[in-house]
């Protein structure tokens, strides 16, 4: 999913770079359709996100015939608003594993001070960005077919 970011410079036009990695900062659309595709087309590219360059790679890996099972994880592939509503019709099964608010924050900073931020920063961004998108998912998606609380 995350090879669906829109670009920076499409977040930052549309004021939305400080909230990236909301869904609202996703191409859902294009994701839809991607999905929406793979169990009709032979061979179909997808996009990958490098987080080191912070950058969408367009065309960067495929799926194919070999491809037997293929598992799409995203934070947003529950969520009750369209388009993102129309992905569970597309799985044969849908898992979410649940970790506490207090274990996701904590992973959330080291993943920030990994990539650079002081552990503040890094907090900070954990806080106000990463939380909330832990809450409206909590908030506004539906039930999986597997739910693992012990993760």
């Amino acid at each position: 999913m995350d090879g669906f970011h829109l670009d920076n410079l499409q977040l930052k036009n549309l004021d939305l770079l400080h909230r990236k990695g909301a869904p609202e900062t996703f191409d859902a659309l294009g994701f839809l359709e991607l999905i929406k595709a793979i169990r009709t087309t032979e061979n179909l590219s997808f996009p990958v996100f490098d987080r080191d360059a912070d950058q969408t790679i367009r065309d960067a890996d495929n799926l194919g015939p070999k491809h037997k099972i293929i598992i799409i994880e995203g934070n947003y592939l529950l969520l009750k608003k369209y388009p993102w509503s129309d992905l569970k019709d597309h799985f044969d099964l849908s898992v979410c594993l649940e970790v506490s608010d207090i274990d996701l924050e904590k992973r959330l900073t080291d993943r920030w001070i990994a990539y650079g931020l002081d552990p503040s920063s890094a907090s900070a961004r954990a806080l106000s960005n990463d939380m909330a998108n832990v809450k409206y998912v909590k908030e506004h998606s539906i039930l999986p077919d597997y739910r693992d609380a012990q993760v």
